[in-house]
């Protein structure tokens, strides 16, 4: 259906493709705008198969790259586990390293893990959080931010790129460019009317 579509717009719009491909082309007619319009569908479209392509592969991708990397860390875990009591037994003194031909096996200390509930313990969890705030305040960490869509919409911005603020103090330190309306082209479907 889309190949019989593509070739009617070809046929009924050939003589505006080729006056576009010139330099001189302005859309001055109904005609030309739906030709536009049509062109801007097309590339619109393209995109999105393509997005939805590379969503695919990316997904697939990652599924593959998943599946062989727990593959391959249970042969990891399974050799380490071997080696664990060979290695202790091969170590001397205080070293915690054994030294082979082909490798060192190391032993390093870890730090213990925490858990709140089922939860591994980490800066945001609530639970940690309310304990923190009430029995230990000098472990809390406070970030300051900028309300900037609040702060945005008090600015005023002149013809010269100078931003003011609601009380008339020009900030010297920031510049502002006031935008056209952006335009954008929205495929109509075949059950929407004009």
């Amino acid at each position: 259906m889309d190949n019989l579509a593509e070739s009617l717009d070809a046929f009924l719009y050939q003589d505006i493709a080729v006056e576009a491909a010139s330099e001189r082309f302005v859309i001055d007619n109904d005609k030309k705008a739906v030709w536009a319009i049509n062109m801007i569908n097309q590339s619109q479209k393209a995109i999105e198969d393509t997005k939805a392509l590379a969503e695919y592969r990316i997904k697939k991708t990652n599924e593959w790259l998943s599946q062989e990397t727990q593959r391959n860390q249970k042969e990891i875990d399974f050799f380490l586990a071997m080696l664990r009591p060979y290695a202790e037994s091969k170590l001397i003194g205080k070293s915690k390293m054994v030294k082979l031909p082909n490798g060192n096996i190391q032993f390093k200390s870890q730090s213990p893990v925490l858990y709140v509930g089922m939860d591994k313990a980490d800066a945001n969890n609530l639970k940690l959080l309310e304990y923190v705030k009430k029995s230990a305040p000098d472990y809390l960490k406070i970030k300051e931010s900028v309300e900037w869509g609040e702060f945005k919409k008090a600015l005023k911005i002149t013809d010269e790129g100078r931003v003011i603020t609601s009380d008339g103090e020009v900030l010297d330190f920031m510049r502002g460019e006031i935008r056209p309306d952006a335009i954008s082209v929205k495929e109509r479907k075949n059950d929407e009317k004009c």
